[in-house]
């Protein structure tokens, strides 16, 4: 569990607040402060228009800001580890992410010329009529008859 700090407690922290907050606020953002510090999982509540967003982008900020070299040298390591796994500067959700969209892209380019395709059948059938490439050169009657006895022939 959590530790909690009151609003009997002395604040631990400093908050990156333009004015000074409420202490309901500082109570929120320690207690949320503590529960990223502890790589715990919190839920919080407050009532409506304490300043729930702002509490938890100041403190979550902040934490952010106190242990950026820690996370830094975390990530150094992970990579020293592993090398053949990072195959370039994304980490390996973002990679995941993009590849998973490229192939939804794919496949909606590929189901909508499928449905473009049923549309023009269904024209088509509509109107009892094909769509037809462009006409093909005709031959003169006699290179014609020639071609035919050539095949004939063979």
């Amino acid at each position: 569990m959590v530790e909690k700090y009151g609003s009997s407690s002395k604040p631990k922290y400093s908050w990156p607040f333009e004015f000074e907050p409420y202490q309901i606020q500082k109570d929120f953002m320690e207690n949320l402060y503590l529960t990223l510090d502890q790589g715990k999982i919190g839920i919080f509540e407050s009532p409506t228009g304490t300043g729930k967003s702002l509490s938890i982008i100041c403190s979550s900020l902040q934490w952010l800001t106190h242990n950026r070299g820690a996370i830094e040298d975390k990530e150094n390591e992970q990579n020293q580890c592993s090398p053949k796994e990072k195959t370039d500067s994304n980490p390996s959700w973002i990679q995941d992410f993009a590849d998973k969209q490229k192939e939804e892209e794919k496949e909606y380019w590929k189901r909508k010329k499928e449905i473009r395709s049923l549309k023009v059948k269904r024209w088509q059938a509509k109107h009892k009529t094909r769509i037809r490439s462009a006409p093909k050169k005709k031959l003169n009657e006699k290179k014609r008859k020639d071609m035919e006895q050539g095949n004939a022939e063979q």
